[in-house]
């Protein structure tokens, strides 16, 4: 019988002192997180805003400590409340970087919020104060909330609201860019993709996501796919009303050429393969997914675009011709010759319409006697993705027709609306219409 009270010791003691208050054991139960929650909690009860990273934010360990003052949801809502000044971000060890974070404790709107650039770059770099758990060991890195809201990232938000199989609505994204640039995509690097994700309703399955980056052609050239947020935290865990965002990281090739690309995003059963079907805020059906961009691969010029040996400045109204480059530089030509026009365009501003160009060379009536008509770069360089203020080079060719009369002919340029047929008009220093079209140079035909 002593033998087994002292063997009954000895386990009692090793189990509830030794082993139990091992901090190699705390770190491999998760204890970090349990103190983080807790720190959560005591910061919530007096009163104070908590701030969550997403993927701390869907741990389970945190969610099922996390007490009832702090609800686990979280919904963005940019003209609500800004965050009191005892608000503090909690930044656990594995911080990724992520731009948004989740409001736990909002008294008024729970809603999440983005960090200013300065911010999000002070604590990749370390900042903030350290939050101490047991034994003294680091949990977490607080910093005041107050002024990192950035309103500017808020506004960039683009509205989608498509819901995904009656369950999951995709509310709203991010993909970077300004109002003077397009989201670019740098070959080799990745895409950064903040979604926001909603629960309308209890989802009925554990359902993983796709991203993948499509050409104009619908050729995928990369992607993500995985669980929504997590493994841990997987979609029949989300709650009614649950708004969560996510920060996604989406490969993309080294190979992947300049021009438009979009990215398709969407659900599906993980065993099946099955997709859900989506729809579009209005009702519309949108298939198996829903596309969000465009995105831009920048022109991979090598060298700077130099002045052009013509000049001929005109404003378009969303572009500006600043000359061209005429091949031969004698502008005399015989028929059957071929004519080169490299276009000097720069951007003026953001435009979502893919403009034509047109090169047509006219006789004196004004009709085209040849020509050459496509989106800029034969359609690998569409407007829609041109910055402001970028510089485009644009070439095209024809040839002169073998059965031209000799004489002079004008070259003329401009752009038009595929759709419509309607051309920009040219416009004068004070913006009124002068014309349809740039005269680039007069081609003379010799017999």
């Amino acid at each position: 019988m002593g033998v087994f009270a002292v063997s009954g010791a000895v386990s009692v003691w090793h189990y509830f002192v030794d082993w139990a208050g091992s901090p190699a054991v705390a770190l491999a139960y998760n204890a970090p997180l349990v103190d983080l929650a807790t720190a959560a909690n005591e910061r919530a009860a007096l009163g104070e805003g908590v701030l969550l990273p997403p993927a701390t934010y869907g741990n389970p360990v945190v969610a099922f400590l996390i007490l009832p003052t702090c609800p686990r949801m979280g919904g963005l809502a940019p003209d609500g409340p800004r965050l009191p000044a005892d608000a503090a971000l909690l930044i656990p060890p594995d911080y990724a970087g992520e731009n948004a974070f989740v409001w736990l404790t909002a008294p008024v709107a729970r809603f999440s919020i983005f960090l200013g650039p300065e911010t999000t770059r002070w604590l990749q770099e370390g900042g903030g104060a350290p939050v101490h758990g047991r034994w003294d060991s680091p949990i977490a890195r607080t910093a005041p909330a107050a002024g990192t809201l950035d309103d500017t990232r808020l506004v960039g938000l683009r509205a989608l609201n498509a819901v995904l199989g009656d369950q999951v609505r995709l509310s709203s994204y991010d993909l970077g860019g300004s109002d003077k640039q397009r989201p670019r995509i740098i070959p080799g690097a990745a895409i950064s993709l903040t979604v926001y994700w909603e629960a309308p309703r209890q989802p009925t399955a554990d359902y993983w996501a796709f991203v993948h980056v499509l050409d104009p052609e619908d050729r995928a050239w990369s992607g993500w796919n995985g669980p929504p947020v997590s493994v841990v935290f997987p979609t029949g865990a989300w709650r009614p009303g649950e708004h969560i965002p996510v920060v996604y990281r989406v490969p993309v090739a080294p190979d992947v050429p300049p021009g438009k690309y979009m990215l398709e995003i969407g659900l599906y059963h993980p065993f099946t393969g099955a997709r859900l079907d989506v729809v579009a805020a209005d009702g519309a059906p949108l298939g198996s997914r829903a596309l969000l961009g465009p995105l831009k691969v920048a022109a991979d010029d090598t060298r700077p675009i130099g002045p052009p040996i013509t000049p001929a400045q005109a404003n378009l109204g969303w572009i500006e011709l600043i000359g061209c480059d005429v091949e031969p530089e004698s502008l005399a030509v015989k028929p059957g010759d071929k004519i080169r026009v490299a276009l000097h365009w720069r951007g003026l501003a953001l435009m979502d319409t893919d403009y034509t160009v047109f090169v047509h060379l006219t006789d004196a009536a004004g009709q085209p006697v040849a020509q050459h008509d496509s989106p800029p770069r034969y359609g690998r360089y569409p407007t829609s993705i041109w910055d402001a203020d970028e510089a485009v080079l644009d070439v095209h060719e024809f040839v002169a027709p073998a059965d031209l009369a000799p004489g002079a002919y004008c070259l003329i340029a401009g752009l038009y609306d595929p759709v419509t047929g309607a051309r920009l008009p040219v416009l004068d220093d004070a913006g009124q219409p002068i014309g349809d079209h740039v005269l680039l140079a007069t081609i003379t035909v010799q017999p």
